[in-house]
């Protein structure tokens, strides 16, 4: 079992509007049993102005269990991840990730994919899906490699 949390505090600078201070804090757990592991993500984000945030677009933002880009400010979000290995060279998971921003929008987002080693060679692969605040299906294709020396 592992379990963790940490803090990061940001400051967007807009031209014009006043500047908007953003703290985010996660916390983070993992269970390994046999070899399925599960993994738990919970972020909580605040900010010293959140009028301001509601009426910007933020900068592109990483969230965990996304490997597409969110641009809005966040309130929270939560990550569950499943994986099971298959064979010794390839470890699929399914992920499902709960968003909600400060606008009150809310996107339910799953994921399946899965991690190849192949010593020197990794490769990831991921397909997700949810419905964006207009009610459309996003539906996002990644695939990524890595030279390890």
């Amino acid at each position: 079992i592992d379990l963790g949390g940490g803090i990061n505090f940001i400051n967007h600078k807009y031209s014009g509007l006043s500047d908007l201070k953003e703290t985010n804090i996660s916390l983070f757990a993992g269970a390994k049993v046999f070899l399925t592991q599960l993994s738990v993500n919970y972020s909580l984000s605040s900010y010293d102005k959140k009028s301001i945030a509601k009426q910007n677009i933020s900068y592109a933002q990483k969230i965990t269990g996304l490997n597409s880009v969110f641009c809005s400010f966040i309130d929270s979000s939560f990550n569950v991840k499943l994986e099971i290995p298959s064979t010794p060279l390839v470890l699929p998971y399914v992920s499902y990730t709960k968003i909600k921003t400060v606008n009150d929008d809310k996107l339910d987002v799953y994921a399946v994919g899965g991690y190849v080693d192949l010593s020197m060679v990794g490769v990831i692969a991921q397909f997700e899906t949810y419905k964006d605040v207009n009610d459309k299906t996003q539906r996002f294709v990644s695939i990524a490699a890595s030279l390890r020396f």
